[in-house]
Formats: C-alpha cells, sequence, structure tokens
C-alpha cells in the first residue's frame, strides 16, 4: 500500500524532466519519440497561424515522418521543464519561459538549414543562402532568405508542417525564380525615393522597390499606395524576390495559413513623367475593385500610357532627344482594362468594348466565375495554381493546352477556345505585331535593338513616304503633334510585345492598338484610314491580315 501511495511521486520526476534537458536529441531517438513527452501536455496546442491542431500539423511533416526535428530540437526546453508547477497546473506566476517561444524568430531553423549545417543544409543551388552570378551578367541572383528575411523562414514555411509543398517548387519556378532579372538587374531595394512625404501621386522619381521586392512592395500596398521609401543597411548587396508574404497574411498577422489573403485596396495606376521643358507630369487612373486580384494589378497597370504621351506633348516638348515613354513590363492590367495603349482617334465609339467580357471574370460571380477577379480567376483556376499560367507552352513558345478551367465557362460550342485555335491566334498576333516592327524600323525605330526603348532618339521622323509631318500638329486630335503619334506607334509595340497574352487578354483592343499603329505609320498627310491591308498584303504578312480581319473580304478597322 504504501508503494502504491509513493510510486506517482517517484514517477513524477520522470514526467517533468521528459520534456526537456536542452542537450541534442540522442542519435538513436526519434524525433516521434522525442515529441512524445510534449505531445503529452501540449497536445491540444494549436496554431497561431492556422488554427489547426499542431500535434497534427507537425504529425504529417517532414520533421516527424523524416526524422528532421522534435519539439525539443526547436523549442530548446530548459533542463527538466517544467519547473514550476504553475506553468501547467496554475495558481502561480511563472517567472519566465521555459522554452523558446519563436523558433524562427530566435534563429533555431539554421542550426540544422544553414549551409554548413550537418542535417538539412540549404547549401550551394537551393537559393535560400547563397547566391551566384548569372551567366554573361554583371548582375547575382537573389536569394529566399535576404536581409529582411533572416529568421523569418515562417513568411513562406508553416512552422509545423513544414513540409514542401507543391506550391512553393511552382513558386521557384515562377514568381520566385531567383535568377530572373525582375529581382537581380538592379538592387532594387535601394530604388525607392527617401524623400519625406514623397508618393507615386506626387513624385517622378525611381519607385522600383514597390514591385521588384516583398518588403517594398508590403509597404506600398499597407500604406494606401503611398509608401515607396527604399530600404537596407549600405553595403547590404542580398536582393529579395516577391515571396509568399507579399500575397499571403492571415488574420493574426501570419503568412503561413496560405488560404488567407492580404486585403489590398482598388489599385490606382500612377503615369508620370519629368523633364526640364515638359517639367513635372503627374497622370494617374483608378482601377477597379477586382477583389484579391487587386494584388496583381498593382504590379502590373503599366508605368507609361499613351495619354501621358498626348500630355508631355502639350507641355512643349519638342520630341526630339527622348527615350519611348513606356508601358515598362508585363502591363496586363493596363491592357485588359484598355488604359496603356496610344489611342489614336479621340472618339471614344473607336475603342468601344463591344462584346468584351474579361474584366468581369471573377467578379460579382460573373457567368460563375467566382469573385477572385480576372487575373487571380484566370491564371490561377488550374493545377498548379503558382506557376500562374493558364496555358502549357510547347520549347517553341507555342500553345500545347489550355488549363484554366475558367476559359470554358464562357468559350463553349461553336465559340470554343481550343488550343489550336488559340495559337492560331497568337500566330496572328505575332505576325502583326511584325508587320508594325517592319514599319517602324523603316522610320528609323530600330526596335529590334538592345534598349531600344531607353535610347532618346527624334520623334519628329515623318511617317513613311511623308515631307511634311514631323512635328505638326494632327487633324482631329485635338491638338497633338505628330511626333506624340509616331512615339505612340513605338509605345504600342512595346505595350503588346511586354504583354505577350494581350491576344486573350483584351482582343479587340489588341487589334486596334495594332491596326492604327500601322495605320498612322502608312501616312503621307497626317490622316488616318490607309491601305493597312494592301501593305499587309504586299509584304507577306498573311497571317496578320486573317487575325486583324473578321471578314477577308472586306478588309477595315476591327
Amino acid at each position: 500500500m504504501k508503494l502504491k501511495t509513493a510510486l506517482p511521486f517517484l514517477l513524477l520526476p520522470l514526467a517533468l524532466t521528459a520534456c526537456g534537458g536542452g542537450d541534442p536529441r540522442p542519435a538513436d531517438v526519434s524525433a516521434v519519440q522525442a515529441a512524445q513527452s510534449c505531445i503529452g501536455c501540449h497536445s491540444d496546442a494549436v496554431s497561431p497561424g492556422t488554427g489547426q491542431s499542431i500535434v497534427q500539423e507537425w504529425s504529417a511533416s517532414a520533421h516527424a515522418a523524416g526524422n528532421g526535428a522534435s519539439c525539443a530540437d526547436c523549442h530548446e526546453p530548459a533542463p527538466g521543464h517544467p519547473n514550476q508547477c504553475s506553468t501547467c497546473h496554475g495558481g502561480g506566476t511563472p517567472t519566465g519561459y521555459e522554452v523558446t517561444i519563436n523558433p524562427d524568430q530566435s534563429g533555431k531553423c539554421v542550426k540544422c538549414h544553414a549551409p554548413n549545417a550537418a542535417r538539412h543544409p540549404l547549401g550551394a543551388g537551393m537559393f535560400h543562402f547563397d547566391t551566384h552570378l548569372v551567366a554573361n551578367t554583371n548582375y547575382s541572383t537573389a536569394r529566399y532568405v535576404s536581409t529582411q528575411y533572416q529568421n523569418r523562414c515562417t513568411a513562406c514555411h508553416n512552422p509545423h508542417y513544414n513540409t514542401l509543398l507543391p506550391q512553393h517548387r511552382q513558386w521557384s519556378q515562377s514568381l520566385g525564380d531567383v535568377t530572373k532579372a525582375p529581382w537581380n538587374q538592379y538592387d532594387f531595394k535601394t530604388r525607392g525615393n527617401p524623400i519625406p512625404g514623397a508618393t507615386p501621386e506626387n513624385s517622378t522619381g525611381s519607385n522600383c522597390v514597390r514591385c521588384h521586392t516583398s518588403t517594398g512592395f508590403i509597404r506600398y500596398v499597407s500604406s494606401g499606395f503611398t509608401d515607396i521609401r527604399p530600404f537596407g543597411a549600405p553595403g547590404d548587396k542580398t536582393h529579395e524576390v516577391i515571396a509568399c508574404d507579399a500575397c499571403h497574411l492571415g488574420s493574426t498577422g501570419r503568412s503561413y495559413d496560405y488560404s488567407k489573403m492580404r486585403s489590398v485596396p482598388a489599385a490606382v495606376g500612377f503615369y508620370n513623367f519629368s523633364n526640364a521643358t515638359a517639367k513635372k507630369v503627374l497622370t494617374s487612373y483608378q482601377f477597379p475593385d477586382v477583389g484579391v486580384s487587386n494584388l496583381c494589378v498593382v504590379c502590373h497597370t503599366g508605368r507609361g500610357t499613351g495619354d501621358l504621351i498626348k500630355a508631355v506633348d502639350q507641355r512643349g516638348e519638342s520630341f526630339s532627344s527622348l527615350a519611348l515613354i513606356n508601358a515598362h513590363h508585363l502591363p496586363g492590367a493596363g491592357v485588359v482594362f484598355r488604359e496603356v495603349g496610344f489611342r489614336f482617334y479621340t472618339s471614344a465609339e473607336k475603342y468601344a468594348v463591344g462584346d468584351y467580357l474579361h474584366d468581369q471574370i471573377g467578379t460579382g460571380n460573373f457567368r460563375g466565375t467566382g469573385t477572385v477577379g480576372p487575373c487571380v480567376g484566370c491564371h490561377m483556376n488550374t493545377d498548379q495554381t503558382h506557376l500562374f499560367s493558364p496555358v502549357v507552352l510547347n520549347s517553341d513558345g507555342s500553345i500545347q493546352s489550355i488549363v484554366s478551367a475558367t476559359c470554358a465557362h464562357c468559350h463553349t460550342g461553336t465559340t470554343a477556345w481550343t488550343p489550336a485555335l488559340l495559337e492560331a491566334k497568337r500566330q496572328g498576333y505575332l505576325n502583326a505585331l511584325g508587320a508594325l516592327k517592319k514599319l517602324l524600323v523603316q522610320n528609323g525605330i530600330n526596335v529590334g535593338a538592345a534598349s531600344w526603348y531607353q535610347t532618346a532618339r527624334n520623334w519628329n521622323l515623318a511617317p513613311l513616304g511623308s515631307s511634311v509631318l514631323g512635328s505638326t500638329v494632327v487633324p482631329g486630335s485635338g491638338g497633338v503633334k505628330a511626333h506624340a503619334y509616331t512615339m505612340g506607334s513605338a509605345a504600342n509595340y512595346y505595350v503588346l510585345t511586354e504583354d505577350g497574352g494581350s491576344f486573350a487578354h483584351n482582343p479587340d483592343y489588341t487589334k486596334r492598338l495594332l491596326y492604327d499603329s500601322i495605320d498612322w505609320l502608312l501616312s503621307t498627310n497626317g490622316n488616318l484610314g490607309n491601305d493597312v491591308a494592301g501593305y499587309l498584303a504586299t509584304n507577306g504578312f498573311t497571317d496578320a491580315a486573317a487575325y486583324l480581319f473578321d471578314d477577308p473580304q472586306h478588309p477595315g478597322r476591327p
């Protein structure tokens, strides 16, 4: 009887010390075995990020299944933990934590994952800590653990269910591809505006930081599109990519609840210019609210528009030595919402929407497409969401298959999109771009040269065959001069090459920009309405003709 009474007290020290010790886990003790004593007291613990059972998440993780890490390996409980009865039973005031509450923040992940760690090092080629020079360039690769992301592994990884997800792998091939120029061509974290009070609405300086770094992006969208400050200490050469926490953010401030998205208001596109003649030209466009797709629109509005070119002309700029006022890279949202192109006609009727519906996808469950907006609705409605591609391409760039399930919500029956049909449209669009390129080159605008859009040139060169235009006012333009129209042709070429999906994003708008640009460059008197069909036929652009003219028997402006 005495033995039975004493037994619980004899076992109590064993139970209390089983969780801790502070020493490395012995090699012959598995992570699952080592975790059992912790689970005994913490079986009801809930993840602050996902709201799910920590025990269940960890049990399904690579840390458990791969014998990677037990609870104590990361949380490092003090020897003998718990050493205070009140820790578990209440009734007292603990003097302090006996465990590492946030191992990630405390730098514990690097115990196993530093480049030279013994267990699972993230060394050369893993792109977490290492960088490499990109071949034939003068820039190095970005890295996942840049300075701002040190001790912030949970920005991308669930600390308990730490298994590498398919979405992680897909992201590493798309937005997370550390070898790509958008993260490496410059030290983008330094390309912001440090002047107090400077915003995209009132300044024209460099603010690449807002879209080419996660830190800058989060600051920008969290500040109502005003914060464009650079960051980084002197000597910090690390480059960031757009990480998971740029888009994912749960209610508790953690990003590894991947089902929760960062809330961003409807995007505003800022299109600004400044030089000695035109002074500061500030224009903007309020994009519609498209829900979760606002996250995408923010960085795909474009940086220059046709309206900005016209505004610069109206400020008295001579266009005699000026680089292209261009839309910047990947201006897909600007194409979807018909904002970035140069419009040659002042009549809105010439650019009427017609039966165009792509800007309504994912809004108000339009035709069953949900409420996530057109960008997410089309580009992520696939089995491989984080490749952000609605189609699969062959090695030559041709369309192999359509994988977005959204297309079939509208394109059914006789209007169904097939890979062959979409590829034919793409070929026609590319052929039309070739026709426009030929005319631009003939006008002395060598769009095939490297960084041609950054080279200052004289835009007063008359369109092909004319000797009287130059800087004269275009009839019916509202006072805009010919040099702006000539730059507009080149700007449209830039927009439609940078948005390689424009033929699908906004079919009629794309065709009209192509047609009008070719039309202008054929002008001999400053008027539109020239023989575009004849030019295409004479120069062998048959695919372009089939693409631009719905009825080949009656060719005309799309």
